[in-house]
């Protein structure tokens, strides 16, 4: 991963952030859809940025879990006692 492809990563996840912070019910995955629809790209380009930026990754999976879109990983579940 070069740096250049790690700050582009940085930068589109800040805005993506920035878009589910500013839209209260816009969800992460809404908020890629509406990325990419202001930049004119395709939905697979983008997840070829954000696969380098864990957190945004991590926000998706944990709502597409959640909404049934995916299975749930079991090892990434944590059982508290």
């Amino acid at each position: 991963m070069t740096e250049d492809n790690l700050k582009r990563a940085m930068i589109v996840g800040a805005e993506i952030d920035h878009i589910v912070e500013s839209h209260p019910g816009i969800k992460f995955i809404e908020a890629c859809v509406i990325y990419c629809d202001k930049y004119e790209i395709e939905v697979e380009s983008l997840g070829e940025v954000l696969k380098q930026h864990q957190n945004i990754v991590s926000k998706i999976r944990n709502e597409a879990e959640d909404l049934n879109y995916i299975k749930k990983d079991p090892c990434m579940e944590i059982e508290f006692e």
